[in-house]
């Protein structure tokens, strides 16, 4: 897979109008407020993929630095708040059951016996 078909996924996972009203169908969100699931989404797969996240307040700094100015920035128990909702689990679900089939499609023939099951 090219890095242009993963950008064009990758795009098209990414929608935020699509992010929007999936978050509201998981009652992850009601209403979006400062917290959207785009920036969420984006923080937590750019902390996750450095692969030394050990905290929430990692990922609030993650997010924070991903922030346009200083304005937008959100106090750690807010963002706490969003990441424990039970809707929060549901959501992280739904996409990654969309994702993988996105992703997997360049690791077929070559996933190890191990985690075929995932």
């Amino acid at each position: 897979m090219s890095i242009i078909h993963l950008k064009q996924r990758l795009t098209q996972f990414l929608n935020p109008v699509t992010l929007n009203l999936q978050a509201k169908h998981c009652q992850f969100m009601q209403r979006i407020r400062d917290i959207q699931p785009l920036q969420l989404v984006t923080c937590l797969v750019a902390a996750f993929s450095q692969g030394n996240t050990a905290s929430i307040a990692e990922l609030l700094r993650q997010f924070n630095g991903m922030q346009l100015c200083e304005a937008d920035f959100v106090a750690y128990k807010p963002f706490h708040n969003q990441l424990r909702k039970s809707g929060f689990a549901s959501f992280m679900a739904l996409l990654t059951r969309q994702a993988m089939p996105l992703l997997i499609k360049q690791y077929q023939g070559k996933i190890p016996s191990k985690f075929q099951r995932f």
